[in-house]
């Protein structure tokens, strides 16, 4: 197997190129120019080409790169990129997307989600300056 077959960053952008060949089938069926303007495929159509151009340049990158093998994966910095995460999902994301979607906009809810939003930040930073 090449060397490049093991890299995240062939497969990752062989991934891409499919998705985006998909979008630009789909995009397809839907008008391009109206006689408002752009249609419905329009932002689809520029959307997956670039994502194919880029894609195509990572997979071509990958493979063209003299760099045989990857540095060591550091647990440690995964853990804490992966608790970073997972503190702005639960303190910041989704308290504010539950207030935006459930609760009118005049509900008093909303000082309560900028308190937890403020809460999330100071813990993320807490987790990612350690």
């Amino acid at each position: 197997m090449p060397s490049y077959a093991r890299r995240g960053d062939f497969w990752s952008g062989l991934a891409l190129a499919a998705l985006a060949a998909y979008i630009l089938a789909q995009a397809r069926a839907w008008p391009y120019m109206t006689e408002e303007g752009p249609g419905p495929g329009f932002f689809p159509m520029w959307y997956g080409g670039a994502m194919l151009v880029l894609s195509l340049a990572l997979v071509a990158g990958t493979v063209l790169s003299r760099r045989a093998t990857g540095r060591e994966l550091q647990w440690r910095e995964l853990r804490r990129a992966f608790a970073c995460w997972a503190a702005f999902v639960a303190c910041i994301a989704l308290p504010v997307a539950v207030w935006r979607l459930l609760l009118p906009r005049s509900a008093p809810a909303f000082p309560l989600a900028a308190v937890v939003a403020a809460a999330g930040v100071v813990l993320i930073l807490g987790i990612s300056v350690r």
